[in-house]
């Protein structure tokens, strides 16, 4: 089966890519655009905040999300991806917030703090990486195997992406707080 790019006719690998780095700038201007208050930062580093460990945590558990929901019902919607970025988003900001900290967005701006940032952006791009690379395999979006990594460790799953449900998310994504 093959699902085609609904939006804006093919969408090539290259594409697919720049929405990735997407992902990941909008979450840094929006931190920007907060500001980073240095209290923040000393409260930070007493209580530990959130470390890799447990980002890698959360991380995962959206991913086993989907492979789950990828082995029951075969097809992911585009409206289930939009979701799972969001909550990929969420989980950092849940976490922040049972350690009495502000926003998971503006722990993600402290690049040089407890948590880095590239850290974090490297979690997230495990995460799409599969789609990337079948895109550049292949050039076009086809309902291919993709091999999900999570940290190193290649699960199988048949995953039919539709590319309209992928822009998508990263325009909601961009409306998060």
């Amino acid at each position: 089966m093959e699902i085609q790019a609904q939006v804006h006719g093919i969408v090539k690998g290259v594409e697919i890519e720049v929405r990735v780095h997407d992902i990941i700038k909008s979450v840094e201007i929006q931190a920007q655009v907060h500001g980073i208050v240095k209290g923040v930062e000393i409260q930070a580093q007493v209580h530990g905040i959130i470390k890799g460990v447990e980002i890698q945590a959360q991380v995962h558990d959206i991913i086993k999300g989907v492979e789950i929901q990828a082995q029951v019902h075969g097809i992911i919607k585009g409206v289930e991806i939009e979701v799972r970025v969001h909550d990929i988003i969420k989980s950092v900001e849940i976490q922040a917030q049972l350690h009495g900290i502000i926003k998971g967005v503006e722990i993600q701006a402290q690049l040089h703090g407890i948590i880095k940032g590239v850290e974090i952006q490297a979690q997230l791009h495990d995460i799409v990486k599969g789609v990337e690379i079948q895109a550049q395999l292949h050039g076009i979006i086809k309902g291919v195997e993709i091999l999900v990594q999570v940290h190193g460790i290649s699960k199988g799953v048949e995953i039919l992406v539709q590319v309209h449900g992928i822009i998508k998310g990263v325009e909601i994504l961009v409306q998060v707080h």
